[in-house]
This record gives structure tokens, sequence and C-alpha cells, in this order.
């Protein structure tokens, strides 16, 4: 493997032909779908200059050194949005763009979320938090992408699984 460019945050490189951007501290990437008590899911709508437009996506972050990914997820919701959850689960490691980098991405379902009333954002990191009900959220994507937006398709995924995830615990507590 060879290094074509190598700076702060990222370097390029090659192997056998093929060119691939990393990070070059990269301890790996969190994103997490939230699910509150009132069964609302809790998002963040955010400017992203590679793209030029607003992107709604799951509360995400990189995961820092001496952490956990459990440990980044949690951290990284709280930042952004102030909402803390008690059950935390993972259910993939997604491939960023598998072609273009070889980021991964470990999502992370986090339920039973409330938010801390003494939540401050940071800010330094602009972002909207949206908050919809869990029955609207189709409705509150299509309404982002009418205005412009761009949706992450880790949204996509993390629904997905939230609903597998929800259905298997309905269908575990019927049975107790």
């Amino acid at each position: 493997m060879e290094y074509l460019h190598k700076d702060k945050f990222i370097c390029l490189k090659e192997d056998h032909g093929w060119q691939w951007a990393s990070r070059t501290n990269d301890l790996g990437v969190v994103s997490v779908l939230a699910r509150t008590l009132n069964n609302e899911y809790v998002l963040v709508s955010q400017f992203r200059r590679p793209v030029g437009k607003y992107v709604l996506e799951p509360p995400a972050g990189l995961i820092d050194r001496n952490e956990t990914p459990e440990h980044a997820a949690r951290r990284e919701l709280y930042e952004e949005t102030g909402y803390r959850g008690t059950l935390c689960t993972k259910v993939a490691e997604l491939p960023s763009s598998a072609g273009m980098t070889d980021e991964t991405t470990h999502l992370f379902i986090i339920t039973e979320c409330v938010k801390d009333p003494a939540w401050v954002p940071d800010p330094k990191e602009p972002l909207v938090v949206v908050v919809c009900n869990t029955d609207e959220v189709d409705k509150t994507i299509a309404d982002h992408v009418t205005g412009g937006s761009l949706v992450c398709p880790r949204l996509y995924a993390a629904l997905y699984f939230m609903e597998k995830l929800w259905n298997h615990l309905s269908m575990l507590k019927t049975q107790k």
C-alpha cells in the first residue's frame, strides 16, 4: 500500500490500482437512532459542506481514544441532542462508501431516551435537533427532502433495524 497524500485529517491510499480516502487518526464512527419514551425519534439536520446541503441523519461522530463504540454512541447522542437512553444495542457495522473510503460506521439503537433539561448545545457544532413521532418519520423525511435536504442512508438502515428490534421486543413482552 502506498500513501498518495497525507495531512492532519485525511490521507489518500493506493493498493493494486485501487485508490481510497482514509481518516488519519480514525478509531471508528458511530451513528445512533434514538427512540424516546414518548415514541419519538431523535434526529439531527446539519449542513454538510462536502455535499453543499443540509442532511437529515441520526446523531453521529467519531470514536475517541480509550472509548468503546457504545460509549461513543451514548456520548454523541448526548452532545448533539441532549438525550440519554437506557437500552443501547449495536445493530450493524456499515461501510460509509465502500468504493471511496475504508471508513465503517457502528450503528446503534438507543431506546427509552429522555432529554436532559440542563443540556446546552455546542455552539461549534451548529445543527438542528429534529424530534418526530415514530408514526410520522416518513412525513418528516419527505418534508426535509421537499425542502432541499438530503437524507443520510444510515437513517434508512437504522429505521429498518429499529423495526426489527421493536418487533422482537414486543414479541418478548407478550410472551411474559
